[in-house]
């Protein structure tokens, strides 16, 4: 039995229920920070090693964005008719500011409506970190990188616990 959003292929992502368009490639990536714990005993080996810290990112490629998706996605920007203005982030919160994020696996061409397949980051807040290159061959991206934090309320009803940062399926039973 393979992943329960399936092995390889592409997916839609969506921010604050907002569906960013076509995208190149997601890339969810959790890296678990450690602190090894010595004693005189052990000598120059660590007795144990403790969890102190984790992060989680998700890096979307997007690609034939239209202002309106660029608009939910870039930080700090204002969709005014056909102009989209940057304004500075300097001293804004993320946390503060995060929603949910969701893949959804295209399956058969569409993005599955079965959320058993989904993954979902309960907070969320994008960073940019782009760089548009005007060239006869290399497609236009724009570079979004999501940074998740953990829950730490909890709403009535929800199956997710404070303390959680992603979940596969969370779709199914909210």
């Amino acid at each position: 039995m393979g992943a329960p959003f399936g092995e390889l292929g592409p997916a839609n992502c969506e921010w604050n229920s907002v569906d960013l368009g076509d995208n190149h490639s997601v890339t969810s990536r959790h890296s678990e920070d450690t602190a090894e714990h010595k004693t005189a005993q052990n000598g120059t080996s660590p007795k144990d090693e403790i969890f102190t810290g984790e992060a989680t990112e998700i890096e979307i490629s997007m690609t034939g964005s239209t202002l309106t998706q660029l608009a939910a996605a870039l930080p700090g920007t204002t969709k005014t008719g056909d102009e989209l203005m940057f304004s500075s982030q300097v001293g804004t919160s993320m946390r503060d500011n995060a929603q949910q994020l969701v893949i959804k696996p295209i399956i058969n061409g569409t993005a599955t409506v079965d959320a058993t397949k989904w993954i979902t980051f309960f907070l969320t807040y994008p960073k940019l970190d782009s760089e548009i290159v005007f060239d006869a061959e290399t497609d236009r991206e724009y570079k979004v990188l999501f940074k998740a934090f953990k829950v730490d309320a909890t709403a009535s009803g929800e199956t997710y616990a404070v303390g959680d940062i992603w979940a596969i399926g969370y779709g199914e039973t909210s």
